[in-house]
């Protein structure tokens, strides 16, 4: 009777959520006794920085990549926690919610099958999301949290439950203020599923039901999205900082530089010479520079000029042409997405030929189709970096997961699908279990290498970032430049913040020009942004710290802009990081 009582409560639906909160606790007792958790890039440092006042040494909410009543309840949790770090906190922790989620929502639709449910979406998640636990950035997470809220919503169980809608809804709000492109990105498939099933229940109540969650969220977002843009342009400073971001981010972030070799003359017709456009569009230092014409000039006229470019075409060539790059950058380029794809669409197919619901299929490839047209979006945007391409294949992969558990559990009304001997296609079903997760288990293995690899890089950076850290403070009467890119990728692990230091900034960077950068160059004794090649080239305490790849387009910019009486020194060096000073022959 014991026996029975155990079985009956590890399959009962109040133990699901305690057990996967268990296997989520040990699983990231596995992954923080094997890796560290760190920051990926730059970016996301500088924001912990400014949001904790370790950048200026006054906590800030103006965070531009982040929705500002999100980032002031940050602000105010880093006044409360003096010394944690709740940014990298967030971003790591909310990778494992979502696994959390994923895996008790799992478990909500197979209770009797919980072994083989978790070594599956474990897998999985090795594969596709652990890489965004241990190098952490604000796309991934901000990915994660609209994919697990997209994953419940396909799985939605028809009760009249609170966490039914409270729980995507959170995840798509955290998605939103996190990563607002990301958060766009995954409402497509939302609003099609939405969509399909109302078409399929026609039902008036339903139809209500739907319609009232979609403009529920809508209002909620159009809201702090509100706050957010109000907080900006209230402010002379950050309303002309928000119009300065909307230029670079045109031309940096979407469209790009057209190349010297196929547009010189229009740079020359501009006034812009070889060497200033080696500079602003190498993303090392990006802005900071003194050019020959004013920083916002040359992104409104590069602006229009790849406008121009880009009418010449019609928009179906456009689309085109962005949708068979992304197709190569995607399929060609990306292993791993190709055999995940592969794999899914396999399991997908396979499923649907035993277990049929034309409903599911009809949905399936909408949804399908609604991924290729966002593919065909980024590669005519040009937005189309290594973390999207990890977020689009996070999105396919936990979407089609989504469809196989929805095919499975439908395969009779009400009755749960049960793995006997005796059951018509078993052999097949055992057969077709095993092959998937051998096959995840070589994926999760090359995850698992590339991360090691990864991980080995970025030890080594850490080091060498607390080592500049450390040079800078004890320096304190000097003050520091670095590229924007960060110096060969050093970085910061997930730590305390236990000391704070204001003499090394960015050269240039997301948050270039704004107040905060302002308020910076005030301390290191600059008037405004505009005079900081001025500053470094005249002043005797003011240095960058480069590798040598990274100083070498800012030399090459030097030497032409004030040829042979420049002097470029090495004053001193952190490992393989130089300290350099730049100063004119009097």
């Amino acid at each position: 009777m014991r026996e029975k009582g155990i079985t009956l409560w590890v399959n009962g639906k109040r133990s699901n959520c305690f057990i996967a909160f268990i296997i989520t606790l040990i699983a990231s007792c596995i992954i923080f006794f094997i890796w560290r958790p760190i920051y990926y890039i730059n970016d996301d440092w500088i924001i912990r920085d400014i949001l904790s006042g370790r950048y200026s040494g006054v906590p800030d909410a103006h965070i531009y990549n982040l929705i500002y009543p999100f980032s002031w309840g940050l602000m105010k949790l880093y006044q409360i926690f003096l010394h944690c770090d709740i940014w990298g906190g967030y971003l790591c922790g909310m990778m494992l919610v979502c696994f959390f989620l994923i895996l008790w929502r799992t478990f909500e639709l197979f209770p009797q099958y919980k072994l083989i449910s978790t070594i599956c979406i474990s897998l999985i998640y090795v594969t596709v999301s652990l890489y965004g636990i241990i190098f952490f950035t604000f796309t991934i997470t901000g990915a994660m949290c609209g994919i697990t809220a997209l994953f419940w919503i396909v799985t939605e169980q028809k009760t009249s439950k609170v966490s039914e809608n409270i729980i995507p809804f959170i995840l798509l709000v955290l998605s939103f203020c996190t990563r607002k492109d990301t958060f766009l990105m995954c409402i497509p498939f939302i609003v099609v599923w939405w969509g399909v099933n109302v078409i399929k229940e026609k039902s008036w109540k339903y139809t209500y039901q739907i319609g009232f969650k979609i403009l529920f969220l809508a209002i909620s977002i159009f809201l702090l999205y509100g706050i957010h843009i109000y907080n900006y342009k209230s402010d002379t400073e950050w309303k002309d900082f928000l119009e300065f971001r909307s230029l670079r981010k045109a031309v940096h972030d979407y469209d790009g530089y057209p190349s010297w070799d196929s547009s010189c003359d229009f740079y020359e017709s501009i006034g812009i010479s070889y060497e200033e456009y080696d500079v602003f569009k190498s993303g090392s230092v990006n802005t900071a520079f003194d050019f020959s014409q004013d920083i916002r000039t040359i992104l409104s006229k590069v602006a229009e000029y790849n406008r121009q470019n880009k009418s010449v075409l019609s928009l179906k060539e456009q689309l085109k042409n962005g949708f068979l790059m992304a197709l190569k950058r995607v399929f060609m380029e990306e292993e791993l997405f190709k055999y995940l794809s592969i794999f899914m669409g396999i399991t997908f197919v396979m499923l649907l030929i035993r277990y049929k619901n034309s409903y599911i299929a009809v949905a399936g490839g909408i949804e399908i189709l609604v991924f290729f047209t966002e593919l065909a979006y980024l590669g005519y945007k040009g937005r189309f970096t290594k973390v999207v391409i990890n977020m689009l294949v996070a999105l396919l992969v936990y979407f089609i997961l989504a469809l196989d558990m929805l095919l499975i559990r439908s395969k009779q009304q009400g009755r749960q699908v049960h793995i006997a001997i005796s059951e018509k296609g078993t052999r097949l079903s055992a057969i077709f279990i095993t092959v998937s997760i051998c096959c995840l288990l070589q994926l999760s293995n090359k995850s698992v290498m590339a991360i090691n690899a990864a991980a080995r890089d970025k030890e080594n950076n850490v080091i060498i970032r607390e080592m500049i850290d450390e040079y800078c403070v004890t320096h304190s009467d000097s003050h520091f430049f670095e590229p924007a890119i960060s110096i060969s990728g050093a970085t910061y692990e997930l730590k305390s913040l236990d000391k704070r230091f204001n003499n090394l900034i960015v050269l240039g960077g997301w948050n270039f020009s704004s107040p905060e950068y302002e308020q910076i160059m005030h301390e290191f004794g600059i008037k405004n942004s505009s005079e900081i090649e001025a500053a470094i080239i005249n002043r005797d305490n003011i240095f960058i710290i480069s590798n040598e790849y990274l100083i070498e387009v800012i030399k090459q910019y030097f030497k032409w802009k004030y040829g042979d009486i420049l002097r470029c020194r090495i004053v001193d060096n952190i490992e393989y990081i130089n300290v350099y000073s730049f100063t004119l022959d009097n």
